[in-house]
């Protein structure tokens, strides 16, 4: 928490590079989770998604997206029960106070929630759908490729709570477009 806290004092000084208040971004990603259970191995599925960014005051945007999952992932380590992990769909939105470094490069942080749905099929043809909700929060960089166009890349990670038996990490690569 002190390094977002860092993060916000240091973004004031570099205004003059920033996103403007009143800016709206649409974008699509593509992300790698790894999701690390404490008894039934680790999976990789990947996801695409969609979203909106609108910056509510200058250095501060506000996101919200939909995703879905892209590929499945199994573990057949897993103590004699392998099974095949996939990301059905879901939703979140975050805040996302951002800097510019310069014309074209930034930084940013993300504190957000996400909702979605994930089915578990076993070897013996069996599935189990889930839902979850998950507090998250990462880190990431932008670059302008064009006046209305760019591209992200982010790290972002769970916040695992005491009743959760799973960790997980993403890692995404985006392309985004001003309105």
């Amino acid at each position: 928490m002190k390094y977002l806290f860092a993060f916000l004092l240091a973004s004031m000084s570099f205004c003059g590079y920033a996103q403007k208040a009143g800016d709206l971004f649409g974008g699509i990603n593509y992300s790698l989770a790894t999701l690390k259970t404490e008894s039934l191995g680790t999976y990789k599925p990947s996801t695409l998604g969609l979203g909106l960014s609108y910056v509510a005051i200058d250095n501060l945007a506000i996101e919200g997206g939909v995703f879905g999952g892209l590929q499945s992932s199994s573990d057949a380590s897993n103590a004699g029960t392998p099974m095949t992990l996939k990301v059905i769909d879901g939703y979140g939105f975050s805040f996302r106070p951002f800097i510019g470094l310069n014309e074209s490069w930034g930084g940013y942080v993300k504190l957000g929630r996400q909702y979605g749905t994930q089915e578990v099929v076993f070897q013996n043809g069996s599935s189990q759908q889930a839902t979850y909700a998950h507090t998250i929060y990462g880190l990431g960089v932008s670059h302008k490729i064009h006046s209305q166009w760019g591209i992200t890349a982010d790290y972002t990670k769970t916040k695992r709570i005491p009743s959760e038996k799973a960790t997980s990490t993403a890692i995404g690569i985006g392309l985004r477009y001003k309105f």
